[in-house]
């Protein structure tokens, strides 16, 4: 077996040129982004650090990485919060009336 050079990959957020004005966004072809406020943003985010105690001790578990994530899929569904969720989905039904 031989080994082969690796290159580092980054997730760099892109605005999807498929935004609009909807709550919910096409962000790639699997992948729906939710936008939230940043009201409801920091009630997840401490919902999360309450619930997942077993979690508090892990460097990684902090309020900012977080907050990052909903940063980059905010950039990614052009939210004006800047924040929103995203969600892997395989099929979407969308209610046009809602």
């Amino acid at each position: 077996m031989r080994a082969t050079k690796t290159r580092p990959g980054f997730n760099i957020p892109r605005g999807s040129s498929e935004s609009f004005n909807f709550r919910i966004t096409a962000i790639s072809d699997n992948l729906i982004g939710a936008k939230i406020e940043k009201a409801i943003a920091e009630e997840k985010i401490a919902a999360l650090q309450a619930i997942y105690n077993s979690q508090k001790d892990k460097g990684w578990f902090t309020d900012d990485l977080f907050h990052s994530i909903l940063r980059i899929r905010g950039v990614e569904s052009n939210s004006r919060s800047g924040l929103a969720e995203a969600f892997y989905a395989r099929k979407v039904a969308l209610d046009p009336a809602a």
